[in-house]
């Protein structure tokens, strides 16, 4: 896991360019499928901690490596087609079969923020909300951030 974090990083400082600051999020956006030491970012799946990979009905529009003070963290933005419930569930169920347990945060209209936990892997974060895209033809229904913290 450690080399996966490693090579992620070394991507995203690749891709962010130079002159960004120990304290600035470092942003990458995803290409199609960007190899990088042997891991690769793809449009409709994400390993998340412990090697877990979980694939989606949507897109994954934005991966931030974000180092500050409080250590190192990242980031994935998906969309999908799927309703925000919908994505949820499915990306519980997945998480579950791999010994996550989830915990909400926050449930309200259009909002359901959750953490989902596993003895011995970084907290993952989740952000669902519901988002009507305005690009022409797009079917986009949600989006969801995922957030851990990168183990140092």
């Amino acid at each position: 896991m450690k080399a996966f974090s490693i090579a992620m990083m070394v991507g995203a400082l690749f891709l962010s360019g130079c002159g960004a600051t120990e304290e600035t999020a470092k942003k990458a956006s995803a290409p199609t499928s960007n190899a990088v030491s042997g891991a690769a970012l793809q449009f409709n799946k994400i390993i998340f901690p412990a090697g877990t990979e979980l694939g989606f009905n949507g897109r994954l529009i934005r991966y931030e490596y974000i180092e500050n003070a409080k250590g190192a963290q990242q980031r994935f933005t998906l969309s999908s087609s799927d309703g925000m419930m919908e994505l949820e569930g499915s990306t519980f169920s997945g998480l579950a079969k791999f010994g996550y347990t989830r915990r909400i945060r926050k449930e309200e209209a259009g909002v359901f923020v959750v953490n989902y936990v596993k003895k011995g892997s970084p907290v993952i974060v989740a952000s669902y909300s519901e988002h009507a895209s305005k690009a022409p033809k797009s079917d986009m229904k949600s989006r969801v951030i995922f957030t851990w913290k990168v183990p140092g």
